[in-house]
């Protein structure tokens, strides 16, 4: 007697649905019914909600406290996790308790939104495209670090992402910038004139940090970085080659240097 094959309805259904059904399971199902046909992992991948399951949490603690002796485990969990979920394209995350989050080289990411006013550490690697960030609350505390990668491409498009992206970082208290090579951060001056400064009004501190051994113009560096962030209090610059070499600028009021001066 043969056995009649089963069709494969459930694969067929359209892909919102597909993903609210594994939007329902913990994440670790989700992965692993994800490898059921391509459909699924398809699903899985563009998945906005992950629910890590309450195992990491205290029992105890109304708050969902992690549990200290968890935490390694947890962020094992959320790096494989990412790992498998490099083709994402939106990001966003909602937490009033988030303080530190990173995100490394997720090539295809378009938008990141951010709903975390305690965050007071984010970290982003990145490739030759910037995505779009909206910080919809924002610590005064929060410091930025991003490792910008230009590749050969330093063309218009590049400068107008690289300013849109900072942009949404005037509000912190300090920015990092760690770039593959000077040019990436020197604006065309044709580009300024009828632009405002994307950190304008930013009195936080701009680091900047070259990896690259190419010469390049001091000059042209800090009249890009002090047209970027004029009001800035702080401004340093690291170049790293055989022997490194560290520029600090700090501006300081001039009413306060004036009055120490009388006193």
């Amino acid at each position: 007697m043969e056995e009649k094959s089963v069709e494969d309805h459930i694969s067929k259904l359209p892909v919102p649905i597909l993903q609210h059904f594994l939007s329902l399971l913990l994440a670790k199902d989700a992965a692993q019914i994800s490898t059921f046909s391509k459909t699924w992992y398809a699903s899985w991948t563009y998945l906005s909600y992950l629910n890590f399951g309450d195992e990491f949490f205290d029992p105890e603690e109304d708050d969902r406290r992690i549990l200290s002796e968890k935490i390694p485990q947890l962020v094992n969990v959320v790096d494989q996790t990412l790992a498998n979920r490099q083709k994402q394209k939106t990001i966003k995350i909602a937490s009033d308790r988030l303080e530190y989050l990173a995100l490394s080289w997720c090539f295809d990411l378009i938008e990141v939104e951010l709903d975390t006013p305690n965050l007071i550490s984010f970290k982003y690697s990145c490739g030759d495209e910037l995505p779009t960030v909206k910080l919809m609350k924002a610590s005064v505390l929060l410091e930025v670090e991003v490792d910008l990668f230009s590749g050969e491409r330093l063309d218009s498009h590049w400068y107008s992402m690289l300013m849109i992206f900072l942009g949404n970082f005037k509000q912190s208290k300090a920015i990092d910038l760690i770039c593959n090579k000077a040019e990436a951060i020197v604006i065309p001056k044709d580009m300024r004139k009828n632009l405002v400064p994307p950190l304008y009004g930013t009195t936080g501190s701009l680091h900047i940090k070259f990896q690259s051994s190419e010469n390049y113009s001091l000059v042209d560096v800090f009249d890009s970085l002090l047209w970027i962030s004029p009001q800035c209090d702080t401004l340093s610059f690291v170049r790293v080659s055989e022997l490194n070499s560290t520029l600090k600028l700090i501006y300081e009021d001039a009413l306060t240097e004036e009055n120490f001066l009388e006193a």
